[in-house]
């Protein structure tokens, strides 16, 4: 399978706080772009492209920022610049991919760009090729970081599925941490699965797992010993009842793209639905929470 490329890209050029970049990161993320590079950074500041392929608005941007940030009570100024630029497609993809090194993520994974694989020759990890794409998925990102450790610590084998795959790298993870295992992956993004699905012929784990265009309510039912999604704190309160009906009586669901101040409302609605907090990780300002089904 290949992707079409468009001729050039819009390039949203933002510096911000040091502290702020996980959180503007995210929100790039569920804007829609299609990768993030580095452009500066200094001992109080970053500055970050952020690459979409169509035009920019740059003042809802603007708009869309500073109210996010007052809205969790940072001051006025926290965006120190923002702008945008055009970007011609070769000049894109080499930024694009400088930006990305292998990635150690807990005790047994290794998260390698595809085109760095002859790099890699003396490992015991388990070696995870990526090209990302027009997918969300890198394992740079806080969010799927914490979702592989929590794979690594929940997964012992059975069944999973990854809801919302992006990449399918967590659905890769879990395959490959616990081989027979039975794994499927799904998102409703036509663009994810094609992504997706090149990733797992580049990881020779077409034959491991089911891919399909869709969601959680697509397998209500079938009771998964382990369900990922690395979501929106929205989304997965939206979908919550859909994750659930997935869940087998022993099996537990591992929730990202939560933010720490979310914490509490996530927790809530779980324990409304009859799930007890298992664990949650930390990293930044980004949170994961493991849950299970509470005995009755």
């Amino acid at each position: 399978m290949s992707q079409v490329k468009p001729s050039k890209w819009f390039a949203l050029e933002l510096t911000v706080p040091l502290e702020l970049e996980d959180m503007l990161s995210g929100i790039l993320w569920e804007e829609g772009t299609s990768g993030i590079t580095t452009i500066k950074e200094t001992a109080d500041t970053i500055t970050l492209q952020a690459y979409f392929d169509q035009e920019i608005d740059l003042e809802n941007w603007r708009e869309l920022l500073e109210n996010v940030f007052s809205q969790l009570d940072y001051p006025d100024g926290q965006l120190k610049e923002i702008k945008v630029l055009e970007v011609a497609n070769e000049d894109w993809l080499k930024k694009w991919k400088e930006g990305y090194r292998p990635v150690e993520v807990g005790e047994k994974f290794l998260i390698v760009p595809s085109w760095l694989k002859s790099e890699v020759t003396d490992t015991s990890r388990i070696i995870i090729d990526i090209d990302p794409g027009m997918a969300f998925g890198t394992g740079t990102h806080e969010t799927t970081q914490l979702c592989l450790k929590a794979i690594e610590r929940y997964f012992k084998g059975g069944s999973c599925l990854d809801v919302g795959c992006g990449t399918a790298i967590l659905a890769m993870a879990a395959a490959k941490l616990c081989p027979g295992s039975e794994v499927f992956a799904c998102d409703n993004d036509p663009e994810a699965v094609m992504v997706a699905g090149e990733n797992l012929e580049i990881n020779k784990a077409d034959k491991l797992i089911k891919l399909s265009l869709g969601s959680a309510s697509d397998y209500q039912g079938q009771e998964f010993s382990l369900i990922v999604a690395n979501l929106t704190a929205d989304v997965i309160i939206l979908i919550l009842d859909d994750l659930i009906a997935c869940q087998a009586q022993t099996g537990h669901l591992i929730l990202s793209g939560i933010l720490d101040t979310q914490e509490k409302l996530v927790c809530q609605a779980l324990t409304a639905k009859g799930q007890y907090i298992t664990e949650v990780l930390k990293a930044g300002e980004w949170i994961s929470i493991v849950s299970a089904k509470a005995y009755m």
